[in-house]
């Protein structure tokens, strides 16, 4: 199999891992709510024995209700032409009249003529149905608890007004509705009266402001009435002598006689003009503007007769616009005030009772079916936040595609999870324990994974530079010894020489595999008193596999392994042994380990799932890196069915397995 990619020797480097994409897949997810299943479950039950605690000590309400419509008819006071011509703002108006309209309905001072109603306040247990023991208790207190009882709802796209009120008993439900209506429909009336006489007089404010500003327009323009007329003289003049200009010389008697007249037509039109400033000095400001043609200095007499001419025409035709637009608002004004007095004679019914408030046979809250429902989705949403709460606070690693991603370190095998893994049984007819799962079920899913760490360990270069193997992790109890008794068996399977030597001087566990006692010679003998490596070492206690226990405990292990004895033992195994598999103790815990690892070819970190903290692998392979020695790959152990369906890669063929496997044993 080509492999750019595969990590060489102790020291040399590992592959970096593919990038298998986001960790937190649908994969993931699934796998993360069925691992802690049990919590939904919990909460789900909690929740729904705690909504039908609810259903059982609440107490019943009855719901009256009752449907008033607000008429399209509308007053007229305020609809000017412009209005209703614009059916747009028509609507507009009528939608804000209803939100006006439900509003209102909601006011405090409406439920404080409620409660003070004598037909309700003389009620013996009114106030005990709101929740109020003291007869005391302030009116609008008593008017806000029952407003919180009382719903108002608007139809969208409709007119109508839904009004809603619970209470303990039926009957008083509907006569707290019915008196709630019936005094808002009182006091809406009240408001459109004096709406109406507040219309009133605003308009006549109006039409007095309107009249005296039409008079004065009207004033004005009369002011230069006879003042107009002689222009129009001067006008006609004019023409008679451009006329007679056309028919006689300069010095003809009719066309001297008519310049003449002409001149005393202009004396007499500047005159009016002089009476027009002395009599009106509003118009005297608005001709100050011109005073140089007024008084003659910018030029001669007749130049400023024209200009007057000029000025008049323009201030009249001012002065008329004023006019007419004084007459149309006063006209408009007029309409108005005649509309009001019709609609003061005939006041229009704005608000109707659609439907009387009913007399409710069955409680309405609480509504048992709502309330299981909301337990149920509560609880369910309640425990799928735990998870994902408790998932945030572990920092353990799960699965493969998390342990390669932030660890950095390919995953060579995913053991699964296994009851045996603590166990000291012993398999019928065998004298080993049935941890040894290569040998007590070889046809087994965990059997199968081994072999698939073999093969990957093969993989990873050239037979001779992988003889050696140790297998530590970052903390005890992560099935380092488990792997490393398995993987050796399985390599012996296969027909290679093979050596299982028990290094965890301090908690030696590899005896317990094969059921040995640990007060044998082994390792620390081996090293410290010479012996032959055949005297310290169990053969064939499965077929090719001999185990060299740790022997006696050694009171300083981290003194005795920094000398030549642990590299000279490797050594001379090698001679006579095809491959070396060495039980080492966690790193992160005591530094035996990294004593060891210079004289190993391979080292390979066990890594269990859903145990350990991802900040302790990050401090193994961190001191396995000041060491000079780089994992070739994390065995993860213990991996759950559940996060194994997260792990596409590995977790169907293993959990398959049983299907099919043994014909490959």
């Amino acid at each position: 199999m080509k492999n750019a990619s595969v990590p060489g020797p102790a020291g040399h480097g590992a592959a970096a891992p593919a990038d298998l994409g986001p960790l937190f897949n649908i994969s993931y997810l699934y796998a993360l709510l069925m691992r802690r299943l049990w919590l939904i479950t919990l909460c789900y039950v909690s929740a729904v024995l705690l909504a039908i605690g609810y259903i059982t000590i609440a107490t019943p309400l009855y719901e009256s209700t009752s449907v008033l419509q607000v008429e399209q008819e509308q007053q007229h006071v305020y609809t000017s032409n412009d209005n209703r011509d614009n059916p747009e703002q028509d609507d507009l108006k009528g939608q804000d009249v209803l939100k006006t309209m439900e509003d209102d309905l909601q006011l405090d001072s409406l439920f404080e003529s409620v409660v003070t109603d004598p037909a309700i306040a003389s009620d013996p247990g009114f106030l005990a149905g709101i929740g109020i023991t003291d007869k005391d208790t302030p009116v609008p207190v008593i008017a806000r608890k029952l407003k919180h009882l009382t719903t108002i709802n608007l139809r969208h796209g409709t007119r109508l007004i839904d009004v809603s009120v619970d209470y303990p008993t039926a009957p008083m439900a509907q006569k707290l509705n019915q008196t709630l209506i019936n005094y808002f429909i009182a006091s809406n009336g009240q408001a459109q009266t004096g709406t109406q006489k507040t219309a009133t007089q605003f308009l006549l404010g109006q039409a007095s402001q309107i009249k005296d500003g039409l008079q004065k327009s009207e004033d004005a323009v009369n002011i230069y009435k006879q003042a107009l007329m002689i222009r129009d003289q001067i006008t006609d003049q004019q023409k008679v002598i451009d006329d007679l200009t056309q028919r006689y010389r300069e010095k003809h008697p009719k066309l001297i006689q008519a310049r003449a007249l002409m001149d005393s037509l202009h004396h007499s039109f500047d005159n009016e003009i002089q009476k027009v400033m002395a009599a009106a000095p509003s118009e005297a400001s608005y001709w100050a503007a011109d005073a140089g043609h007024m008084t003659g200095t910018n030029g001669s007499f007749d130049d400023r007769v024209e200009a007057e001419l000029k000025f008049v025409e323009a201030r009249t035709s001012v002065l008329q616009r004023e006019v007419d637009t004084e007459s149309a608002l006063f006209d408009n004004v007029l309409t108005q005030m005649r509309e009001a007095n019709v609609s003061k004679e005939a006041p229009p019914i704005l608000v109707d009772i659609k439907q009387p408030p009913e007399l409710p046979i069955l409680p309405s809250k609480p509504n048992k079916i709502i309330v299981l429902l909301l337990g149920s989705l509560g609880g369910i949403i309640f425990g799928v936040g735990m998870i994902f709460l408790l998932n945030s606070l572990d920092s353990s690693l799960k699965t493969v595609e998390e342990t390669e991603q932030l660890i950095g370190l390919p995953v060579l095998v995913a053991l699964p999870a296994t009851k045996m893994d603590k166990s000291t049984r012993k398999p019928k007819g065998q004298t080993i324990s049935s941890r040894l799962v290569t040998v007590s079920d070889p046809g087994g899913v965990a059997a199968e994974n081994f072999r698939s760490l073999r093969a990957s360990l093969n993989l990873l270069g050239k037979a001779e530079e992988r003889r050696t193997i140790l297998f530590t992790s970052a903390l005890a109890g992560e099935g380092k010894t488990f792997t490393s008794c398995n993987h050796a068996v399985s390599l012996a399977q296969v027909g290679l020489k093979t050596l299982l030597i028990d290094a965890d001087l301090r908690l030696p566990s590899v005896h317990s595999y094969f059921n040995l006692p640990n007060d044998k010679p082994g390792l620390t003998e081996f090293v410290s008193m010479g012996l032959e490596m055949r005297e310290t070492v169990h053969s064939n206690l499965v077929e090719n596999l001999d185990v060299m226990l740790s022997g006696v405990k050694n009171p300083n292990p981290a003194e005795f392994l920094s000398g030549r004895g642990f590299a000279d033992t490797i050594k001379e195994a090698l001679h006579k042994y095809d491959r070396i598999v060495v039980d080492s103790p966690p790193v992160a815990v005591v530094g035996d380990t990294l004593l060891m690892v210079s004289h190993i070819q391979s080292v390979c970190l066990v890594v269990r799932s859903g145990k350990t903290p991802r900040g302790a692998v990050q401090r193994a392979i961190y001191l396995l890196d000041m060491a000079e020695v780089t994992p070739v790959g994390i065995v993860l152990n213990q991996l759950s069915p559940h996060w194994s369906g997260s792990s596409s890669a590995y977790g169907t063929y293993h959990y398959s397995y049983h299907k099919y496997g043994k014909s490959y044993v």
